[in-house]
């Protein structure tokens, strides 16, 4: 009943990981009306996945993505050259955000390795507890490189040329989930107003290094022309995966024995928690196409489409295992039983794709 480590690698984006979360909570039946009140699962295309009272929010923001590319001949032929491109993707964000006064019974759910069943940790419980849910996904991506220039063959109506170079990429990913809870009175084991502050972080970088080889052309049609590139970069990919987390105690009496900070959320644990190190073999394909005119003779203007792909790459969201043992949660963190979550590394496949517009000036 757990969301498995395959749904998870499934996820898109992060308002379908925590759709999927929370969908798994409805089965478990964590997810329960009270008082009238329900807690809603929409569409998952809908940008909206879940409303507790019109008191939760799911946003998507996007930023500028851009690429440049300068190069010259090395001969007056122009059977030789140069070129340096530079890719910059910036940070895509999307959030998630959940909330009740007590009065709506919310929970995240786990799978309690100890007692090998589905379990639930409390956000919201009426009389007993307040609280937030939020997850928060960040991703960008920047690259670049640089290669030579050979033709291969040039007539009257185009040219085709051979392209060898080095190619870098950097993908970075973050997922971050936060609890802001708050007891009430009807909850007996802490004090009514204790806060309780909790966080799983989950961040990856891929740094890949390789070397490029391909074709680039175009055809000419009067003072139109078709161009079109293709290359793949093979090489090596530096995967990075850090995991860390902690939970906050703030009993409202002073000097409380609960009170302080601890390692470790609900998925971040000791067992887990730490930064990992991998180097994959990875290719890096990308096809180009390009339609434009001459506006003058020294300057065209063209629209074009672009794809790349990336493979063995680790994202923040493979790193999530939902298996916990619950006794090393805070404030107790004494492990008993198995260990559990583990880092376990997956791998997956990246791919961008654009539609460009653009002026060539040529001198």
């Amino acid at each position: 009943m757990n969301v498995t480590a395959q749904e998870i690698n499934e996820a898109k984006t992060v308002e379908d990981l925590y759709q999927r979360i929370v969908a798994k909570q409805v089965e478990l039946g964590e997810v329960k009306e009270d008082g009238g009140k329900r807690t809603v699962i929409e569409e998952p295309d809908k940008r909206r996945i879940i409303r507790e009272d019109g008191k939760s929010t799911i946003r998507h923001d996007e930023t500028e993505r851009f690429r440049i590319t300068a190069g010259t001949w090395l001969n007056c032929d122009q059977t030789r050259g140069i070129e340096a491109d530079f890719l910059y993707v910036g940070q895509s964000r999307d959030t998630a955000r959940a909330g009740s006064d007590g009065s709506q019974i919310i929970s995240r759910p786990f799978f309690n390795v100890v007692r090998n069943q589905p379990d639930t940790e409390l956000v919201s419980f009426p009389n007993m507890l307040a609280g937030s849910v939020s997850v928060d996904s960040r991703s960008d991506a920047i690259g670049g490189g640089f290669n030579f220039i050979q033709n291969c063959q040039c007539d009257p109506c185009g040219r085709m040329d051979l392209i060898l170079g080095y190619r870098y990429f950097n993908l970075t990913d973050e997922l971050t989930i936060r609890e802001d809870l708050v007891s009430l009175p009807g909850r007996r084991e802490v004090p009514p107003g204790t806060r309780f502050l909790i966080e799983d972080r989950f961040r990856t970088e891929n740094h890949f290094h390789g070397g490029v080889i391909g074709v680039s052309g175009e055809r000419r049609f009067n003072r139109c022309f078709l161009g079109y590139r293709a290359s793949v970069a093979l090489g090596v990919n530096h995967q990075v995966t850090e995991i860390s987390g902690f939970t906050i105690i703030d009993a409202p009496a002073p000097g409380n024995a609960l009170n302080g900070r601890f390692p470790g959320g609900l998925l971040t644990q000791r067992s887990n928690i730490g930064r990992y190190t991998n180097d994959e073999f990875a290719v890096m394909p990308e096809i180009g196409v390009r339609l434009g005119c001459n506006v003058t003779n020294h300057f065209r203007a063209f629209v074009g489409y672009n794809f790349l792909y990336l493979s063995n790459v680790q994202r923040a969201g493979d790193a999530v295992h939902l298996n916990v043992n619950p006794t090393q949660l805070a404030p107790n963190g004494n492990l008993v039983g198995p260990a559990a979550p583990i880092f376990t590394p997956r791998t997956t496949d990246f791919w961008l794709q654009g539609f460009s517009v653009g002026l060539e000036g040529r001198f």
